[in-house]
């Protein structure tokens, strides 16, 4: 069975030493992964058009997160207000980040040190940062499945599996890599 999915595809001119050509990127609608890039030159590009074969160079990842979908969230994340300039690869800056990357959220790492999202709160210096993650689609409704960590709030099944559920009833275990 073939699975559908909904993407975009860009076109770039490539001009330089390496390769005078296009480039061409495909890239997933849910995820917003580019998962393939394809590089050719000009007549190479051209012969393809008329609906010849061509050589090409190409390049792939993430393949295994198609479908998947994007989601993101705000915190606000507090530094020691003592220092001036922060860089996303301090490690001081890196133990406090690992607080706010758990169950597979990321940093963007630009927001760290960006004056733009720079605050007070009375002494204390925080940072407005974007943190991104992928999650699985439904197998049988197609949305976006939530994290569920797998041990209730008051501790009463400790030990259990972490799970990905969604709001149409359907669950599945998380699979090593998921996150």
């Amino acid at each position: 069975m073939t699975k559908e999915y909904q993407g975009g595809v860009r076109f770039a001119y490539l001009d330089g030493p390496a390769v005078d050509g296009i480039e061409i990127t495909v890239s997933d609608g849910n995820s917003g992964i580019e998962f393939l890039t394809i590089k050719l030159g000009y007549a190479e590009f051209a012969r393809a058009l008329g609906g010849g074969e061509c050589d090409a160079t190409f390049s792939t990842w993430g393949i295994d997160r198609i479908g998947w979908h994007s989601q993101s969230k705000t915190e606000r994340v507090y530094f020691p207000s003592g220092k001036k300039l922060l860089r996303a690869g301090d490690i001081e800056v890196r133990e406090i980040l690992a607080l706010f990357e758990v169950e597979g959220w990321s940093v963007r790492s630009g927001d760290i040190g960006n004056m733009h999202r720079r605050g007070m709160e009375g002494s204390r210096l925080f940072y407005t940062c974007v943190f991104f993650r992928l999650v699985p689609p439904c197998e049988d409704c197609g949305a976006a499945m939530e994290y569920d960590p797998g041990e209730d709030e008051d501790r009463q099944a400790p030990g259990s599996a972490p799970q990905w559920h969604c709001a149409c009833g359907y669950s599945q275990p998380v699979e090593a890599g998921d996150l």
